[in-house]
């Protein structure tokens, strides 16, 4: 028979293996939070830049049709889309196990060209 300190430090390694596993998953969590952020964010930066090369006619489409194909070719929706002064602006979203993701991404002349009243190609 167990005497009662070994009963003690069964008990304590059981609560330090329910901590070791809880912090594991919200490592996990967090891994894949920052992951489906990272994909939203760089399909962001893709949809703003195909739609500016489309606003400058760079490529022959409609700059905001163009970054909803975008989008949609990476599982996201475009939340929104416009043109700025300097190019255009595109918000995407992807609902996910973890919440909905958002990233927002801006595309077209530099501060630099803009000021000059260049095109920035």
């Amino acid at each position: 028979m167990k005497n009662d300190a070994e009963r003690g430090s069964m008990a304590v390694g059981i609560v330090m293996l329910v901590v070791a596993v809880t912090l594991l998953a919200a490592l996990a969590s967090v891994m894949a939070a920052q992951s489906q952020h990272d994909q939203v964010r760089a399909a962001a930066g893709i949809a703003a830049l195909q739609a500016a090369d489309a606003q400058r006619g760079l490529i022959a489409d409609v700059p905001c049709a163009r970054a909803e194909r975008v989008a949609a070719a990476h599982a996201a929706t475009a939340a929104s889309c416009g043109e700025t002064e300097r190019g255009m602006l595109v918000t995407l979203t992807r609902d996910s196990l973890l919440g909905r993701v958002t990233a927002t991404a801006h595309a077209g002349r530099s501060e630099k060209d803009h000021a000059r009243g260049g095109s920035g190609a």
